[in-house]
């Protein structure tokens, strides 16, 4: 696990609940189109901060089953999420929730994570697949905060079976993260707009993950998934703030 960002999937994710606090909630409604033809809008944060809600969505990039579920309690809060499947943000109250994956209409956990939701603020679950087999569930915080003029927002997520993931600036040796291993993801980075390749280590780039275009103002979340000889990319694309 060379990446300096990393993540550890079975920690308490504290790094994450600090990011919760790093931008004010937002002004105006967000945005999201993804690579799998989806396009959803949610309150600004500020609305739903003014009802003491945040706003969570659920990923599933684990390619196990052909549908999960995941619940808030004993409340199912997104049900029947196809693999590569990105609901919209929906709200939740504040506090601390249990959250739990589960099969399409399953009656057994398969993965949870405990986590405080703050008002206003954004949130990503993601299940992802497990080295042992199992499942993984991710939460992660979204800032869609402002940017500095022109520039755009990125993350990684290796949702594959591989290890050793690298980010680069199409064409130069910028490398955004480094050594991302399988269940892992980076931290956000911000950059000037242009194109992105990901590649496995010191591998030729495969055609899917290479070209990608950046543009600014916007926040992009790229899981890899798949195998060792099928590497691809589901994309999600969020408005900034402005």
């Amino acid at each position: 696990m060379k990446t300096l960002h990393l993540l550890a999937v079975g920690s308490t994710l504290s790094l994450l609940l600090l990011s919760a606090a790093c931008s004010a909630p937002t002004s105006n409604p967000s945005v999201t189109k993804t690579s799998e033809g989806q396009t959803t809008e949610a309150p600004a944060g500020k609305e739903a901060a003014a009802a003491n809600m945040a706003l969570v969505r659920f990923v599933n990039a684990d390619p196990k089953s052909m549908a999960l579920e995941l619940w808030a309690g004993d409340k199912q809060a997104f049900p029947n999420v196809a693999y590569k499947g990105i609901s919209g943000y929906e709200q939740f109250p504040r506090g601390y929730t249990q959250f739990k994956l589960r099969a399409y209409e399953g009656k057994e956990d398969l993965a949870a994570s405990r986590r405080e939701l703050f008002p206003g603020r954004h949130y990503t679950f993601v299940a992802l697949p497990s080295r042992k087999g199992g499942s993984l569930l991710v939460g992660l915080s979204d800032n869609l905060g402002a940017l500095d003029p022109g520039e755009s927002r990125i993350r990684l997520i290796n949702a594959s079976e591989v290890d050793d993931l690298d980010l680069f600036k199409e064409g130069t040796n910028t490398r955004i993260a480094h050594g991302v291993d399988a269940g892992a993801t980076t931290s956000f980075t911000d950059l000037s707009p242009g194109a992105i390749e990901v590649h496995q280590g010191n591998k030729p780039t495969p055609m899917k993950l290479s070209m990608v275009p950046v543009i600014a103002d916007h926040l992009y979340t790229f899981i890899v998934v798949g195998t060792k000889d099928d590497l691809q990319a589901v994309q999600i694309v969020d408005e900034i703030e402005r």
